[in-house]
């Protein structure tokens, strides 16, 4: 290295840059990429139900989670819908068709297993709208100061006291 390429005995950003490999580069030497969705985190390739207008996501059998799921349109994916990767383990952690994995464990110490859902692209965004307007409305209602109730929002016996407004 040049003294050009220094100041004060340390390289100058131009003296390095040609040595760095940009975050692209380095995704790609040597090795092919696969898009982390749908459920491709856990070994699993939903991209033929993705392509089909399906979302999929995985889902904790914690406490009442997959009923609501199953309550909110989604049903189980089966081993046959979609692609195990190569290397997994197991291609599902209970004994039936359902795709699922151990990814914790519970409070009381057993394995806590996540089940692989899907539910059609459109009602997905139907939900999820309900839900976002749900919580627009409790936001709103926080930054105004209302106390007017918003449905399904959590309001005690007392009532909010929101203190003097004065000073």
């Amino acid at each position: 290295m040049s003294k050009q390429d220094q100041h004060e005995g340390i390289p100058t950003r131009e003296a390095i840059a040609p040595q760095v490999r940009s975050i692209t580069d380095r995704e790609t030497a040597g090795r092919s990429r696969r898009p982390m969705l749908g459920g491709s985190k856990l070994g699993v390739d939903c991209s033929k139900l993705m392509a089909s207008g399906l979302y999929c996501h995985w889902i904790n059998d914690y406490p009442n989670r997959v009923n609501e799921a199953l309550a909110n349109g989604y049903e189980f994916v089966s081993q046959s819908e979609v692609e195990i990767e190569p290397g997994m383990g197991a291609a599902s952690a209970d004994s039936g068709d359902r795709v699922s994995r151990i990814v914790g464990h519970t409070e009381q110490g057993g394995p806590l297993v996540a089940y692989l859902m899907k539910i059609k692209q459109e009602w997905k965004n139907e939900n999820d709208a309900f839900y976002q307007k749900r919580a627009a409305a409790i936001d709103k209602a926080i930054r105004t100061g209302t106390t007017t109730p918003v449905e399904g929002a959590y309001i005690p016996k007392s009532g909010i006291d929101y203190g003097s407004t004065t000073s």
